[in-house]
């Protein structure tokens, strides 16, 4: 998340997906990755990523909020 908000997306998204690869079971890695996918307008990828989070914990808040968000942007991207 640190790199997330030094603007540096990519580096923030390969973290993220390393976390994944290192312990599937790390929800807040799937935030992560998706948070970054979102930054580089990789909403698809983000919306990949939250679905592969909530199969692992679908009561999770932060992914279910953000399913929704990248659903609105999937539908309407930003001009």
């Amino acid at each position: 998340m640190c790199k997330l908000g030094m603007s540096r997306a990519l580096e923030a998204e390969t973290d993220a997906t390393e976390d994944i690869e290192r312990n599937a079971s790390y929800v807040k890695g799937y935030y992560r990755k998706a948070m970054a996918s979102i930054k580089l307008e990789k909403y698809e990828s983000a919306k990949e990523t939250l679905l592969a989070g909530l199969a692992r914990k679908p009561e999770d808040k932060e992914l279910t909020t953000q399913m929704d968000n990248v659903e609105r942007l999937i539908k309407n991207p930003p001009k």
